[in-house]
């Protein structure tokens, strides 16, 4: 994200997801002790509850835009990898079961 090659945040459509709307600026904390980087939303896309909400999102963004890291190919692992995040509202996995998940397009400010 630092580096302005990840163009796209996706995130369980709960908590201030679910409301953030383009033009929003949003401050990430990138690691417990590391910087925090403020970006502008440039879109946002809510996806249904359920059990490829993750998938759906991956080939919405592709898989660059969200995981630069990765093959462009590989989708159905960038959603895999999806499901292994938490937050402080739950894992991703059942989140993306219970609320649904966003694709937030991102620019650094």
């Amino acid at each position: 994200m630092l580096a302005g090659l990840k163009t796209d945040e996706g995130r369980p459509t709960v908590g201030w997801v679910a409301v953030c709307k383009p033009n929003d600026a949003v401050r990430f904390k990138i690691t417990d002790n590391g910087p925090t980087l403020c970006v502008r939303i440039t879109r946002v896309k809510h996806f249904e509850k359920g059990p490829n909400a993750w998938l759906e999102l991956v080939r919405y963004c592709g898989v660059r835009a969200l995981m630069p890291h990765l093959h462009p190919d590989d989708i159905e692992y960038a959603a895999a990898i999806y499901r292994t995040f938490a937050t402080t509202k739950g894992k991703y996995d059942e989140l993306e079961q219970s609320h649904g998940v966003s694709a937030i397009g991102i620019e650094i400010v």
